[in-house]
């Protein structure tokens, strides 16, 4: 058996902006490569939908897109559902079925239905959660469980809680939608952030897919296990490995427990750049980053590109980062790119200001030494010319009296 592996189409995402249709188009592809791709049923990981209560533009957006499949043909006739109770059901969807849990996006309190169960009660799509999906045909029995996403701090209670265990004489496969220690090893010790890892998954089962994640990725766990992460059909936060990673859907052979990826054809180019700037002037750093958008922006795209621009370093003395704007070029893109532009000109010049202080803290200097250290490193970069005595203007500022002294001394008079 074939079956369509796909995750994270994040359905509505960009709501209102230039990319609302985007999810949309994403999608469908995405559905049209499992057709063409001979796929019996579609595994779907988790976040369909990008909001947990879609807008009624969203919804008939979705529902004119699963058309596509219920046009569709397939082998498998019949679907077995058997909750955590063993109760079973028959769940019978026309075209090409999907067997899908929800993800975090889409994650409700059990008062509430979520937008999968509206789908399924819609007759779209078979929703699981803590429960299994049997399919036989052709002397084949596969068995799909599935957890769906829930509060991360909750996640390796709820996998425990549930205690899936594989199905005998059948090829099991399991879905859930949760972060790992593994692959954010920066949050591994916050139990807010993330408290499963790869040990703590269920041993037995022939796949194990995890929705979630936005990179594909695929490996082999110790105990043998194929592991897929399908990514996401779209770009949803502009990162460098974003760039990197085309997006797309695995096509699973059962019997051979082959991944094949398939990428989307027609999807939206992400470029990720990094500038840095050394005591740059304003059309220096302005000019540089006209030039990298110019060199992604191509005529012949048919889709806008994402272009985000990181800024680091410093410009020349007496600019603050309040010196630049993007206003100008950002127009003059406007159609022809989607531009994030970082600055953090200003946030290094902050750091290199902490750093001084350290340093000169580290030295337990008094305030007046600190101020007057500081203030002849500053000095040094202008064209003061020993126009006054430093330590003479920190000792007048340091008495309230003397204020006037202070501003005399500035000036270039004397008081007498």
């Amino acid at each position: 058996m074939k079956l369509a592996i796909i995750s994270d189409t994040h359905l509505g995402f960009g709501y209102g902006s230039e990319r609302e249709q985007e999810s949309f188009g994403n999608a469908q592809q995405a559905f049209e490569l499992a057709i063409s791709g001979s796929a019996d049923a579609i595994l779907f990981a988790g976040d369909f939908f990008d909001s947990d209560i879609p807008s009624q533009e969203t919804w008939h957006r979705t529902f004119e897109l699963l058309k596509c499949l219920q046009n569709s043909e397939s082998r498998i006739s019949e679907i077995k559902i058997l909750d955590r109770e063993g109760n079973a059901r028959a769940a019978r969807q026309k075209g090409l079925p999907i067997i899908a849990i929800h993800g975090t996006h889409e994650f409700r309190g059990k008062d509430y239905k979520n937008a999968l169960e509206v789908l399924e009660s819609a007759g779209f799509i078979i929703h699981i959660h803590a429960s299994k999906a049997i399919i036989e045909t052709d002397g084949e029995k596969i068995a799909v469980q599935g957890l769906g996403g829930v509060p991360e701090k909750k996640a390796l209670d709820a996998l425990r809680a549930w205690a899936p265990e594989p199905e005998k004489n059948a090829h099991n496969i399991l879905l859930f939608h949760q972060s790992l220690k593994e692959y954010l090893p920066f949050a591994a010790d916050d139990e807010m952030s993330v408290t499963l890892s790869l040990d703590d998954l269920p041993k037995g089962f022939d796949l194990v897919v995890d929705g979630h994640f936005h990179l594909k990725n695929e490996t082999t766990l110790a105990n043998g296990a194929k592991f897929a992460i399908p990514g996401s059909t779209i770009i949803t936060q502009m990162k460098d490995l974003e760039s990197k990673n085309p997006k797309g859907i695995y096509i699973y052979d059962t019997r051979t427990r082959a991944l094949n990826f398939l990428q989307i054809q027609k999807q939206r180019k992400l470029f990720y750049e990094k500038l840095n700037f050394k005591d740059a002037s304003a059309e220096e750093v302005l000019g540089k980053v006209e030039e990298k958008i110019n060199s992604y922006v191509n005529s012949q795209q048919e889709l806008a590109p994402l272009i985000r621009i990181k800024i680091s370093g410093s410009l020349k003395q007496g600019l603050e980062a309040s010196d630049l704007s993007f206003r100008a070029i950002i127009e003059k893109f406007r159609g022809k790119a989607l531009l994030s532009i970082d600055d953090g000109l200003s946030a290094a010049a902050f750091r290199m200001r902490i750093d001084e202080l350290r340093a000169l803290q580290q030295k337990r200097a008094s305030v007046a030494e600190l101020g007057l250290e500081i203030l002849e490193r500053n000095l040094a970069q202008t064209d003061f010319n020993g126009a006054f005595d430093p330590r003479e203007l920190i000792e007048l500022l340091s008495d309230k009296k003397r204020e006037q002294e202070a501003l005399a001394l500035l000036l270039g008079k004397r008081m007498k």
